[in-house]
């Protein structure tokens, strides 16, 4: 992987808690957006476009593989939550987050930058939310066998 480039300036990064709970509560387009903003923090745009890459795409293959699942086992989700998926999701994103971000956060951070409020989570969760909805809604009125 390339080396991350810090630049000595004041700016707001986010901590890996933030991570974490973006996407437990927004999927891995939330988390991947705070790891986004990170890497545009530490001036590094090629890497902020490939996290918010994966976020849409991870975000897809939790709903292939949430309705892939249920078409072969019906039954599955009676007997283990649907929020094993959100959990492994999160597990992902936040080791992402915790190799490849702890220490040039860390240097940000002493270097005078400050951690965002966790009250500017919700609105990155709100908008991730609404796209989960339009995924939902494109696969479940445009993709999906009707219901003739």
């Amino acid at each position: 992987m390339e080396e991350l480039s810090i630049e000595k300036k004041a700016c707001s990064v986010w901590s890996a808690p933030q991570t974490f709970i973006a996407t437990f509560l927004g999927g891995p387009l939330a988390g991947c957006y705070l790891i986004s903003n990170n890497y545009k923090a530490m001036s590094n745009p090629q890497f902020a476009k490939r996290a918010l890459w994966g976020g849409v795409i991870g975000t897809a293959a939790l709903f292939l593989v949430r309705f892939i699942l249920e078409a072969f086992f019906p039954n599955l989700f009676e007997q283990v939550p649907p929020s094993v998926i959100a959990a492994t999701a999160c597990v992902l994103v936040l080791s992402h987050a915790d190799i490849y971000q702890k220490k040039p956060v860390k240097e940000l951070r002493k270097a005078g930058s400050s951690r965002h409020s966790y009250f500017k989570l919700i609105p990155v969760i709100i908008v991730s939310i609404l796209c989960m909805f339009g995924m939902a809604f494109i696969y479940g009125f445009l993709i999906s066998p009707s219901l003739e």
